[in-house]
């Protein structure tokens, strides 16, 4: 968690609400971020698509745009 404060924490004046979800397909973790405007999420988009979050991994952002969440509640 703390790599993705860095990665992100030049954003924080842009973002309205941030969470961590795992997915259900995948059992992998994502996180839903919403920005205070469109031009700030495009702006973000632009920047870190595909770009490694640091130099010490291989990971890669990929960002998606999302519509609609859903809960499940078991």
């Amino acid at each position: 968690f703390f790599e993705f404060a860095d990665f992100i924490q030049k954003w924080e004046e842009e973002i309205l609400e941030l969470r961590i979800i795992q997915t259900s397909l995948t059992k992998s973790y994502g996180v839903l971020i919403c920005f205070h405007s469109n031009d700030a999420c495009q702006e973000f988009y632009l920047k870190f698509q595909g770009k490694p979050f640091n130099d010490l991994e291989p990971y890669l952002c990929l960002l998606k745009e999302v519509v609609d969440v859903r809960k499940k509640i078991y």
